[in-house]
């Protein structure tokens, strides 16, 4: 199945939509949810570059990997990597969208929602347990998008779309790469924890300084997996039973060609 750029230049309008446009759900909360009380902390990794490494990683694998196989003629190179980078982004887009109409349809407090906001006056007459069903949330140091981004915590964005490139990364190069001695197996084993590794820690950065909540970080790691295994397995070129033998790519023939001997 072929994602064509129709597809993505309307996703990408949906993105801009829900995230600019629509409003998230207006929550109240409990004066002893302290749960909500959580210091506010800046973000360790912005959206933008999580979105740039997380887009830009895996494009230029796939454009390395597919002109280093050859496994086709060199005039249908050009369409099969035009193919797999737009599965990919058409995921990492779907992915995107999905995160934001969850945060704007749930509306969760984040952690430090309290503190953010400025909203303790709204419990100042002692009564614990009292429930605010309508609260402005102020803060002089930022305005706009800020103020409504207090109210998208489920789920991780960062999360999500971390999870889902590094998945996508490491079953693009398992299906590519063949390692020919037990030694260098064991290298790319490694090389695929790191990848894991690391594309759980932009969810584990938002959790730490208080911009998420376990499950919202969880769920995130859960629709990444499972988003960039059905991508992989629906849209991405892979090669018939024949094909595949001849298109492994060892990966001394890789490291020698990337650098240049």
């Amino acid at each position: 199945m072929r994602v064509g750029i129709k597809v993505l230049i309307v996703l990408f309008v949906l993105i801009a939509f829900v995230s600019i446009i629509i409003e998230p759900k207006h929550n109240g909360f409990h004066c002893n949810d302290s749960s909500i009380r959580q210091p506010f902390n800046a973000l360790q990794i912005t959206l933008a570059q999580l979105l740039t490494i997380a887009m830009i990683i895996p494009v230029i694998v796939v454009i390395v990997i597919e002109n280093v196989a050859k496994s086709v003629p060199k005039t249908q190179i050009k369409t099969i990597i035009y193919q797999n980078i737009n599965a990919f982004i058409f995921g990492l887009f779907a992915n995107f969208l999905a995160v934001m109409v969850a945060k704007n349809l749930i509306g969760r407090l984040r952690p430090h929602a309290i503190h953010f906001c400025n909203a303790d006056h709204y419990c100042a007459d002692g009564v614990n347990d009292k429930y605010i069903e309508s609260f402005e949330c102020v803060n002089k140091d930022y305005h706009g998008h800020f103020l409504k981004n207090v109210r998208h915590s489920f789920y991780s964005g960062h999360a999500s779309i971390a999870t889902y490139s590094g998945i996508f990364l490491i079953l693009y190069l398992n299906s590519r790469l063949k390692p020919q001695m037990k030694p260098i197996k064991y290298i790319l084993l490694a090389l695929f924890a790191a990848i894991a590794i690391t594309s759980l820690y932009p969810g584990y950065t938002q959790w730490h300084n208080s911009w998420h909540f376990l499950s919202d970080v969880l769920t995130g790691y859960t629709i990444g997996l499972i988003s960039g295994s059905l991508v992989f397995k629906f849209l991405v070129y892979v090669e018939n039973s024949e094909q595949l033998n001849a298109s492994y790519i060892p990966l001394n023939k890789l490291l020698s060609t990337i650098s240049g001997q």
